[in-house]
């Protein structure tokens, strides 16, 4: 069995991550200003970004248990963050590891807390459901008592489902509904003495997709960088 407290920050780049920031300086200055059409796509286009570039932004909970047969289930839970996973290991030679499995999981998106406010003062997100199957695979070594390193990767389909208000802006309600597919390489490590470890892994993502909001396609395309951390209990 093995109990698992993490911290994931997301960390959006190229298309995604370009457009919070111009979005930012945009929404500090609405207040009794006029917005042309440019500067609403590019406020809502923003939004968009923050909300759904994460696909579990926070802190959880992983909890883990071998059945036997290389066989193992999992749970996630933690703010707004639920899944299932399953895990089947292919190959047990010692050091050597390797193992597949899938996950489906449910979650509200990711905000990051620095712009949630200024963003959502102008622009509201109603309501924000997510839906993550995972594909994953890892290959690693055991180094005895001390720790493991591990690397694999993901492949995330991810269905969503969006409601906003942007009648500040003129704009007014709308909603949609889209997906994001992500695929992307991991690499990860963990030390510490027997029972203990302290564990870390890093993600790089592609993430392809679009929407349609207020008569406008959103492109969703870019890379994803997504550092994890935490502590391992394991008996």
């Amino acid at each position: 069995m093995q109990v698992t407290q993490a911290n994931t920050v997301v960390v959006p780049t190229s298309t995604i991550g370009s457009s919070i920031e111009p979005a930012k300086v945009v929404a500090e200055r609405v207040q009794g200003a006029t917005l042309d059409d440019e500067d609403k796509n590019t406020l809502v286009g923003g939004l968009i970004a923050i909300s759904l570039a994460s696909p579990g932004y926070g802190t959880y909970l992983d909890y883990a248990v071998g059945l036997g047969r290389g066989f193992e289930l999992s749970g996630r839970a933690g703010n707004g963050i639920y899944a299932l996973g399953a895990r089947q290991s292919l190959l047990q030679q010692e050091p050597l590891f390797l193992s597949t499995g899938l996950r489906v999981g449910y979650n509200r998106g990711g905000s990051w807390v620095g712009h949630l406010d200024t963003f959502n003062s102008v622009v509201d997100v109603w309501s924000l459901r997510r839906m993550d199957l995972q594909h994953s695979s890892t290959i690693g070594v055991e180094l005895g008592d001390w720790g493991r390193l591990w690397g694999g990767y993901k492949a995330i389909y991810s269905p969503f489902w969006l409601s906003i208000d942007a009648s500040q802006i003129g704009l007014g309600a709308d909603e949609t509904s889209s997906a994001l597919w992500s695929v992307g390489g991991l690499l990860g490590g963990a030390v510490g003495y027997r029972y203990v470890h302290v564990a870390g892994e890093i993600l790089v993502a592609r993430t392809m997709g679009d929407l349609e909001l207020f008569d406008k396609t959103h492109d969703l395309t870019g890379w994803v960088i997504s550092p994890s951390w935490g502590f391992q209990v394991t008996w």
